[in-house]
């Protein structure tokens, strides 16, 4: 097994990604996926990377991508977060 601890913030923000996808593809209501551990991990990583002179609000967004298109239009948006200060 290899480990690769300077990807450890990747791996989490993955795993984060995949469990509200699979709570979206289980129907669940956005209610449900904004009280969930996932959510408030990626809301936690949206946050330390949002402090900026100015910064005052931050939002995130789960998207889908083909993962073979340069351009947005690949980009399938899944699932936005509220707006939350910072």
């Amino acid at each position: 097994m290899l480990y690769h601890p300077n990807r450890r913030l990747e791996k989490v923000m993955l795993d984060a990604i995949g469990d509200i996808k699979r709570q979206l593809g289980e129907h669940d209501s956005p209610e449900k996926v904004t009280g969930s551990f996932a959510y408030a991990v990626l809301l936690n990583i949206a946050t330390a990377h949002g402090r900026q002179p100015g910064v005052t609000h931050i939002q995130f967004m789960v998207v889908n991508s083909s993962g073979t298109d340069d351009n947005h239009h690949s980009l399938v948006p899944l699932f936005a977060s509220a707006v939350h200060p910072v």
